[in-house]
């Protein structure tokens, strides 16, 4: 074993195995694992010089949401509720939602 000395003394081997466990445990939490980074959203559109522009054959796309927020008003425990959002593209390219979930 890598541990000797007083520490060691009177352990038994299934302590010692338990111990190297949680501690492996405990490390990986801390060094390992992914990190996760918020990336920053603008606030207006991004706009490129070069968009839109002749001869630009996609353009940029520019989302515009009619209706931001919504009143279910009382909902009752259990009751099931839905609301259709509308979204437009008021921009000239193509306009992707990729992963769109709801909250």
């Amino acid at each position: 074993m890598i541990f000797y000395g007083d520490f060691m003394k009177g352990k038994s081997p299934l302590s010692v195995i338990i111990m190297i466990i949680f501690m492996a445990v405990i490390l990986s939490y801390f060094f390992g694992g992914s990190k996760i980074t918020a990336q920053n959203i603008p606030d207006k559109p991004v706009v490129s010089d070069k968009g839109g522009q002749a001869g630009d054959s996609t353009g940029i796309p520019m989302i515009y949401f009619p209706e931001t927020s919504f009143d279910f008003g009382t909902i009752k425990q259990g009751e099931k509720v839905t609301h259709t959002y509308i979204v437009k593209n008021n921009g000239d390219g193509p306009l992707k939602l990729i992963k769109a979930k709801g909250s």
